[in-house]
């Protein structure tokens, strides 16, 4: 039993921890709306190649199908992870 709850601790850890992305839609002027996205990269969480893979496929999600991006910006935060912001726009 002690050997499975290690196992499962470390694939929460690990496993999907990471690829947390969090959205959030903005109103920029009538008709036009946004969306945030941020997620965190690096220390134990993927590398920013496959974040931002993951990141655009949720953008597909959200827009149904295609998107602009707008803004980018990456912020260092503790721990040795950087924490990506984009903004995109549905087509």
């Amino acid at each position: 039993m002690k050997k499975f709850t290690t196992l499962l601790l470390a694939l929460s850890l690990f496993g999907c921890a990471g690829m947390f992305i969090e959205s959030a839609p903005i109103s920029i002027k009538q008709g036009d709306v946004r969306h945030m996205l941020t997620a965190r990269y690096g220390g134990i969480e993927p590398s920013e190649a496959s974040m931002i893979k993951a990141m655009n496929k949720r953008a597909k999600v959200i827009c149904n199908g295609s998107f602009e991006l707008v803004n980018e910006a990456r912020k260092k935060v503790p721990l040795g992870s950087t924490e990506l912001t984009r903004e995109i726009r549905c087509l």
